[in-house]
């Protein structure tokens, strides 16, 4: 068995988009046929087949007639674009373990430099050849393949709540409304969640040609914070809400109605509930 190192998500290669395509579309779907293969002996994939790759003078994919409902593996069919060597897949991480990790590492020995992404929905995972690059709270500190696969198996355990400083509740703030850029000084953390998320900041801005942060850039820190820290900020940013220039409000509207939905699905009682319900604030 080979051994298959695990890293960050960080160490993702930076990628020039403004350079010359490096591959084609036939060959970015022969490597989604072989991912779709792989995934197949451990459940459903799809929702579309493979593409018939014989058929020489289409200048398009032609895919089977095949189509699987619901499917386990959620392969993306569109590709992502000529630059990043990778086939995105979304799944339950329950579907997740160490086979499923470990056979992709020996399909993709010929095919150096491709990866698969997993968007397992409150964290990520990119599968090389010979590393798995984690993301997200649920893989914290672990060191091994086998560590990702039981995490994959178990809800995150987020451990006890924290204090909220005033900090951290203006940083957050300035995620969800689109106000972080180059210029933002961003805080000292005071914990291991707010580590992660401002090394995340640091790393996605880094990234911007113009060291602007989009709103959606929250969707991939949302789940590094603990739910109980997210409803705090949650509580005391809705009754601010009708302060906020229109233009705040658009731009965080979806960031509020997914934290408010989530606050609402995690109350322990009804009694919790109240007050999280920004839907018909924003």
């Amino acid at each position: 068995m080979q051994t298959i190192r695990v890293g960050d998500y960080s160490e993702s290669p930076t990628i020039d988009y403004e350079q010359p395509a490096l591959f084609t579309w036939r060959e970015f779907y022969n490597f989604r046929n072989h991912v779709l293969r792989v995934l197949r002996v451990f459940g459903t994939a799809g929702p579309m087949g493979e593409v018939d790759l014989s058929i020489v003078e289409e200048d398009e994919p032609s895919f089977s007639s095949e189509i699987v409902e619901n499917p386990a593996y959620f392969v993306v069919d569109d590709m992502y674009n000529e630059h990043n060597r990778i086939s995105i897949v979304e799944c339950n991480p329950a579907n997740i373990d160490a086979v499923v990790i470990e056979s992709l590492c020996a399909m993709m020995q010929t095919f150096p430099g491709w990866s698969v992404s997993f968007s397992l929905g409150d964290s990520g995972l990119l599968v090389s050849s010979d590393a798995v690059l984690v993301g997200g709270r649920r893989f914290w500190d672990t060191t091994s393949v086998l560590e990702i696969s039981e995490r994959c198996q178990k809800p995150v355990d987020f451990g006890p709540s924290e204090l909220l400083p005033d900090s951290m509740n203006d940083l957050w703030r300035s995620i969800v409304t689109g106000g972080i850029d180059q210029t933002t000084q961003l805080p000292t953390p005071p914990s291991r969640q707010w580590t992660e998320i401002i090394r995340t900041l640091e790393v996605r801005r880094s990234e911007s040609k113009d060291g602007r942060l989009a709103t959606f850039a929250y969707d991939q820190l949302r789940n590094d914070i603990h739910p109980q820290t997210r409803r705090d900020l949650l509580l005391r940013l809705l009754p601010d809400l009708r302060a906020f220039s229109p233009e705040t409000l658009i731009a965080a509207k979806w960031n509020i109605q997914q934290d408010s939905g989530l606050a609402l699905t995690e109350s322990a009682s009804p009694l919790d509930a109240k007050g999280t319900d920004a839907r018909d604030l924003v």
